[in-house]
């Protein structure tokens, strides 16, 4: 067993003995309360976790934050392969070659985030590993440490050129080019600031990086800065449109004078609409697929299309007729009730 002290000075040292010997065992790395497993196959990296249940976690975490999982995702999987088959029962879209890239790019995350500030305990021990061949990628060592390396390097580059305050577009609906830059691309569709999109791309740090520059260097992304009052106008006209929509509600369904509803778009994409109320009252169920298109509108015409026929009583109220009819009425069956007892 080679055992030792693991800081950031030797840990190149130790990682490429393993791989020139194309040894087989596991690396542990204690660091503090954490231990860290580091699995090779002939010299090459196959697995890193600290707990199976953890890795398997962190993977149901990374899926779920790119949107193809449900929010309620449970899991009773003990292992790759379990969890595989759970994800296509629940509609995953993922298919086994982006589930296999999930798997390595968690790895990768593992060792990128290896942290040696006052150096760590280390021991490495020859022996099988047991590892499921169908979902686990090979890592070269070489490549890792010249990650690492650009890792450090590019992360100036990389603040310098998407600032945390600044939102990235995409220029274009494009594809991905590979399964690295299509989950990127799926997370710019629905994030524009680089911590969300990060969060949301499934890849390591590195990889988040290296595609985001590619995409940006390719000219297929811009950078621009978010202007704090264009937030607060956005936030404003939102209030505007909710007291608006309140404000119509309050006077046009509750009053007994309605002679139309003013339906209010919630962007001036979709225009105004005016639906009349003897169209809402004669078309009822219709009249939602048929004048709606957005979701506020959809709220008012559910509301009004319940309410329809406390609208029409609303209405018989109101002529001058019914009232005298309802008097003659009385006066009748006061007049004829005692003559129908006797």
């Amino acid at each position: 067993m080679q055992t030792g002290v693991l800081s950031s000075e030797n840990l190149a040292q130790v990682l490429r003995g393993i791989a020139q010997k194309r040894k087989q065992g596991i690396l542990e790395v204690t660091n503090g309360e954490q231990v860290l497993q580091i699995m090779f196959v002939a010299g090459k990296i196959v697995e890193a976790f600290q707990s199976l249940d953890q890795a398997l976690q962190e993977i149901i975490t990374k899926i779920g934050a790119a949107g193809v999982l449900p929010a309620d995702f449970s899991s009773i999987a003990t292992n790759y392969a379990e969890l595989f088959v759970q994800l296509e029962h629940e509609g995953c879209v993922l298919d086994l070659d982006e589930y296999k890239v999930v798997i390595k790019q968690r790895i990768l995350g593992e060792l990128y985030n290896l942290n040696l500030p006052a150096g760590a305990f280390y021991s490495f021990k020859v022996q099988m590993v047991e590892i499921e061949d169908e979902f686990m990628p090979t890592i070269s060592v070489g490549q890792l440490l010249l990650d690492l390396v650009s890792l450090k390097d590019d992360e100036q580059k990389f603040y310098e050129t998407f600032p945390s305050d600044h939102a990235v577009r995409l220029t274009d609906d494009l594809e991905g080019n590979g399964i690295e830059e299509g989950f990127l691309l799926h997370a710019l569709k629905s994030h524009v600031h680089p911590a969300e999109i990060e969060a949301a791309c499934m890849l390591s740090t590195f990889h988040f990086r290296e595609v985001l520059l590619s995409l940006f260097t390719r000219g297929f992304v811009t950078v621009r800065q978010v202007d704090e009052e264009d937030v607060a106008e956005e936030s404003r006209s939102l209030d505007d449109i909710v007291a608006a929509l309140e404000g119509g509600i309050d006077t046009e369904v509750e009053s007994f004078d309605l002679d139309s509803i003013e339906l209010l778009a919630p962007t001036p994409a979709v225009p105004d609409r005016q639906v009349d109320i003897e169209q809402v009252t004669v078309i009822g169920e219709h009249v939602q697929a048929q004048n709606c298109r957005n979701p506020v509108q959809e709220e008012v015409v559910e509301a009004v299309r319940i309410s329809r026929l406390g609208v029409l009583n609303a209405r018989l109220l109101q002529a001058d007729w019914v009232p005298g009819l309802l008097v003659l009425l009385f006066l009748f069956f006061a007049l004829f009730t005692p003559f129908l007892s006797w």
